[in-house]
């Protein structure tokens, strides 16, 4: 008799088990493409996978990608192969499944290990992973069709990140453009769960972007809203409408699965939630926050709702960290569900210290610096084992320019996680404020070598190019870190920097522009504007943006120890802006 294929709530476990894993765990493309295929295996397409699929799907290529000229997806699949040979010979090496690649081909398989199979019963469990498909949006007034067809190609990548959702590729969903047909004869034809359609209007200057988001069984509406700008379409103006949809349509599907799924299935849900690391601060606009502080909403309702899950307050503290990455403030309430963890009595101690070092980092990046010095501390007494609590205390202590003491902590935090990429990472930024260049620069390649993919190491390299007089370098370093992570702010701020150092001051000016047309995000771009102004020998702007980024708790991108910031180290106005720890 033939042996059954792994259940779908099998694949959920071991994918989970691989995302946790330290083989995963520091690679974002591994653990992109590993969700991709197991989508792939969830929906029963896995023998459909195409290369040129993958890159316009899971990487963001253009329509116009070339799989011959553009080899990533050869790479990354290369670089997956040998991440999960690595995870089932070590620390994999005892579970029940193993999902890998039939030989040559990129065709992914999930077989038993041993002989003992559980049994073939399978329960008829609805399918969580749904499809949805973004229809171009149509212009009413606008004529400005590029806009309109970027929009569209934005909130897809969007919504590709998310997890739970399988989204229909934009070439597929772009033959309906400009027809007028029944949604559930598209949905039918896209085999979509879900429709996302759009109006872009334009009138006497103004623009309204009308959205919504379509049950394709039942034709019903489940959610839509409408985003107002007063200016005419730019790519700046695109790229913050796309990031507000995707928010929008994700905390509507949130909203509706807490309502309609329980028990297991909930548990997966939440599971595939709290696994999702985006890069919120390299990828997303000012509604990546927003995304955050609904998904904490939800956690925070779900806690409450079962005080004794395990997995809901990981999944919380998890939200929590990525929300005070992006300088996230202002949730006070998340602040004393945190740095109360004696309420949690019943959960285990891996998740208590979590909690306890969220708790210190949402007062840190609040600016409460007393508050989160006294977490952080007693937290390290408490749980002198665990790494990310010393790295938590590393990084306020150098952001309060405490740098030997930083270097302690990180030291102790890289010891007892070796092989963490951003430990690595983090240690190389304190080095680098200590100016011992080529110690940072070892600690930079370490980090890449465990995650290639490390925005961090790669801007960091360039920096001690730039530092060490190699300005060429660095000038090609960055443009190449500002090409590949998709206009990050700050790598326009390090060019921008540099173009000004080197007397080029029409393209410094150039990218002082851009920024500040975005600079209804002070979190996100104050830093960079403030080192373009330095840059131009404009220290007075430079510091009323590094007043405007303190003041946004922006801190993670401005540390007032780097080297570039020593012709302000003597304005006490730049001194303020140095955290006290008491």
């Amino acid at each position: 008799m033939a042996i059954a294929p792994p259940s779908r709530e099998e694949l959920y476990d071991e994918l989970a088990r691989l995302l946790a894993s330290k083989t995963f765990a520091a690679s974002r493309r591994s653990q992109q493409l590993l969700e991709y295929f197991v989508q792939q295996l969830l929906l029963g397409t896995a023998d459909q996978v195409k290369e040129y699929a993958i890159g316009v799907d899971v990487f963001g290529r253009a329509p116009s990608y070339d799989p011959q000229l553009d080899t990533i997806v050869r790479t990354e699949v290369w670089r997956l192969r040998n991440r999960l040979a690595d995870y089932y010979k070590n620390e994999g090496k005892d579970n029940p499944l193993c999902i890998g690649f039939r030989p040559r081909s990129m065709v992914p398989i999930a077989q038993y290990r041993s002989g003992e199979v559980p049994s073939l019963a399978r329960p008829d469990a609805a399918p969580l992973l749904q499809r949805i498909a973004i229809l171009p949006f149509v212009g009413i007034g606008c004529k400005d069709e590029a806009f309109n067809d970027g929009l569209t190609t934005d909130v897809t990548a969007r919504l590709s990140a998310r997890a739970g959702l399988q989204v229909v590729s934009r070439t597929s969903s772009f033959q309906f453009k400009g027809q007028t047909r029944d949604v559930r004869e598209i949905a039918s034809k896209l085999d979509a769960d879900l429709l996302v359609e759009g109006t872009v209007q334009m009138r006497a200057g103004d623009l309204r972007v009308t959205v919504s988001l379509t049950d394709a069984t039942s034709g019903g509406h489940i959610h839509s809203a409408s985003y107002d700008r007063k200016a005419a379409p730019s790519l700046g103006m695109q790229q913050d409408l796309a990031e507000n949809i995707a928010v929008g349509v994700d905390g509507a599907l949130l909203e509706r699965a807490s309502e309609a799924v329980g028990g297991k299935q909930q548990g997966r849900y939440l599971d595939s939630l709290m696994r999702t690391r985006f890069l919120f601060k390299y990828q997303a606009g000012a509604g990546a926050k927003a995304q955050l502080a609904e998904k904490i909403k939800f956690f925070q309702a779900a806690a409450q709702a079962q005080p004794d899950s395990r997995q809901i307050h990981r999944a919380l503290s998890i939200s929590v960290g990525n929300f005070i990455a992006l300088g996230g403030s202002g949730v006070t309430q998340i602040t004393q569900l945190l740095s109360s963890p004696a309420e949690f009595v019943n959960l285990d101690e891996e998740i208590l210290v979590e909690m306890r070092i969220c708790a210190g980092m949402v007062a840190m990046f609040k600016g409460e610096y007393e508050a989160a010095a006294d977490m952080l501390m007693r937290t390290v007494e408490l749980h002198p084992a665990a790494a990310m609590a010393h790295v938590a205390l590393g990084m306020l202590l150098l952001h309060a320019g405490r740098l030997e003491e930083a270097l302690e902590a990180m030291s102790t935090g890289q010891r007892l996680e070796p092989l963490s990429a951003m430990n690595a990472g983090m240690l190389a930024g304190v080095l680098f404020s200590l100016r011992r260049y080529e110690a940072s620069r070892e600690q930079a390649a370490l980090c890449l070598a465990l995650d290639p993919n490390s925005m961090v190491a790669q801007i960091l390299l360039a920096d001690i190019e730039l530092v060490c007089g190699r300005r060429e370098t660095a000038l090609a370093q960055y443009f190449e870190f500002y090409r590949s992570s998709n206009r990050h702010a700050g790598a326009m701020g390090k060019l921008g920097y540099i173009h000004g150092l080197e007397g080029n001051r029409s393209e410094a000016q150039k990218i002082l522009n851009m920024l500040l047309a975005q600079a209804d995000d002070p979190g996100r771009v104050a830093p960079a504007i403030a080192l373009t102004y330095l840059g131009l020998g404009d220290t007075g702007n430079a510091l009323t943006w590094m007043q405007a980024a303190a003041q946004q708790n922006s801190l993670i991108d401005m540390i007032p120890s780097i080297p570039f910031f020593d012709s302000l180290r003597s304005d006490p106005k730049f001194t303020a802006l140095i955290p006290d720890l008491g």
